[in-house]
């Protein structure tokens, strides 16, 4: 049986409630590194949470290990945890979108009548909505890893 923590059922929303003003956990990083005499530090961090206080460590790639008692909590933490590879803008139009669909691992399920019939569907939905299928809109996209490391 998984144990659970008083601190799960808030982790989604801690940071927002107990936010930490811009550049103070980089300045607390900086103050531990001033105060051991060291460069490189091993941190272990009891207590971890959601990292807002041990994310400067893991992204400065210190030998840092958090523990926490709430699995919510740490799921936030490693959030953090992923690089952004790239990022782009691409131009979409609803006529697009509509021939994407048919393709699409959900809708190709579909018996070909009731693909016919949604597809027409939408066409008449976006049409309404937009005035045309080939208005354009703009899109953000990005393409993000999540790096582990094993020691």
């Amino acid at each position: 049986m998984a144990m659970s923590s008083a601190y799960d059922a808030g982790a989604t929303h801690f940071e927002s409630h107990r936010a930490l003003p811009n550049g103070a956990m980089q300045a607390i990083r900086a103050t531990i590194l001033r105060a051991a005499g060291i460069l490189a530090p091993r941190i272990l961090d009891l207590g971890a949470g959601s990292g807002r206080i041990g994310w400067p460590f893991a992204a400065a790639n210190d030998d840092y290990v958090g523990v926490d008692l709430s699995l919510g909590m740490l799921n936030e933490f490693a959030r953090r945890a992923y690089l952004t590879a790239a990022e782009w803008t691409a131009e979409r139009t609803p006529r697009q979108f509509l021939e994407r669909q048919p393709t699409g691992a959900r809708f190709s399920a579909l018996p070909e009548p009731m693909k016919e019939q949604a597809l027409r569907q939408l066409s008449a939905c976006a049409t309404d909505t937009f005035g045309s299928l080939d208005v354009k809109f703009s899109e953000q996209h990005s393409f993000e890893l999540q790096v582990f490391k094993f020691q």
